[in-house]
């Protein structure tokens, strides 16, 4: 992900989430949101602060209806989000 928005489907049924990877940090109070599901109705998985940290933050989370994220607020993060 490299631009706000208000949400995506990264993946549509369940698995395990496993690293954030932040490449750019964002600014401006740019998060992370992660939900378990298909929309931001969804049960949060987490909130991560964009702006604070480069690298992989290993987040070994399972997801069991999919998985959704939306990055908000500020100027954007640029973030790889893993899973299996």
């Amino acid at each position: 992900m490299e631009a706000l928005t208000a949400g995506v489907q990264v993946k549509p049924n369940e698995g395990q989430l496993e690293v954030i990877t932040i490449g750019v940090a964002g600014t401006g109070g740019n998060v992370l949101i992660l939900y378990d599901g298909t929309s931001t109705s969804d049960p949060k998985i987490a909130t991560l602060d964009m702006t604070v940290a480069i690298g992989p933050l290993p987040l070994p989370v399972k997801f069991f209806t999919g998985l959704f994220a939306a990055l908000v607020n500020g100027t954007a993060a640029k973030v790889t989000i893993c899973w299996s």
